[in-house]
């Protein structure tokens, strides 16, 4: 993992902000990162014009990019933005997704429960409203969601929160524990069946 330090600051707050180590995420200059952050492999998040703001329970893809452009990045609470997605400049509010490979330009907005598809571009200034589906490129209009859309985001943030929070648990193991768990894992899938058999209740016998 690449840390790099700007002219101003960087700084994340609380706990389970977890980050592939093995590879290479670049968090740069004014960057501030709330709880239960999951940044994926190899994206990269810059705020080096103005600041990026990123709330609680955010999932970011791989290979994705945040960027600042004068305008301040700012990211709600519980977003999904996917692989390779590129955030230039505008404002994610709550609970929305942005798709993979999809590009969200300067002052653009994308409002709670709203989702741009997979590959669209939101051009700068424009609001993709609440509740609406929007693709192509230019991003447009096409329908609104159903309910059970909506209610699969909410499970989509859960489920990622969940494995973030996992993974956190794991890179924060010592050397130690690891062996430990390894012991422990190596002598129940060796250990005989015929052995340490458990007592039934069954006493009709």
């Amino acid at each position: 993992m690449n840390i790099m330090y700007g002219h101003m600051y960087h700084h994340m707050l609380h706990i389970y902000v977890w980050i592939e180590r093995i590879y290479e995420e670049v968090l740069c200059y004014d960057v501030v990162i709330l709880l239960c952050v999951f940044l994926i492999i190899n994206c990269v998040v810059v705020g080096d014009v103005s600041a990026i703001k990123i709330g609680n329970c955010v999932t970011v893809g791989d290979r994705a990019m945040i960027h600042s452009s004068g305008e301040v990045a700012s990211i709600g609470n519980r977003v999904l933005i996917g692989a390779g997605a590129n955030i230039h400049g505008c404002t994610l509010e709550d609970e929305c997704k942005v798709g993979h490979m999809a590009t969200v330009l300067d002052k653009a907005k994308v409002q709670k429960h709203a989702i741009v598809a997979d590959g669209a571009v939101v051009t700068p200034g424009t609001v993709v409203k609440s509740r609406e589906l929007w693709s192509g490129n230019p991003a447009k209009f096409e329908r609104e969601l159903t309910s059970q859309e909506i209610s699969q985001l909410a499970f989509d943030v859960a489920e990622s929160v969940e494995l973030s929070v996992a993974h956190a648990e794991e890179c924060a193991k010592d050397f130690r524990q690891i062996e430990e768990e390894e012991a422990i894992r190596e002598e129940e899938e060796q250990r005989n069946p015929f052995y340490y058999q458990r007592i039934t209740e069954d006493v009709s016998v």
